[in-house]
């Protein structure tokens, strides 16, 4: 949803850099997009407070 509102220049700028990463940085910036979205799927929520009388 953020990126809808950032600048077109910002975004390529972005993927530019990306471009010219190294593959080993490739490769940790995937595993580590990875894991936080990992992290945020399997998290269990809680339940509001006053639903548990």
């Amino acid at each position: 949803y953020f990126t809808h509102w950032v600048p077109e220049r910002w975004k390529l700028d972005l993927l530019n850099v990306f471009i010219r990463t190294p593959l080993w940085a490739k490769i940790l910036i995937t595993i580590l997009m990875v894991f936080v979205i990992y992290q945020s799927w399997s998290a269990d929520l809680q339940p509001f407070i006053y639903f548990q009388f």
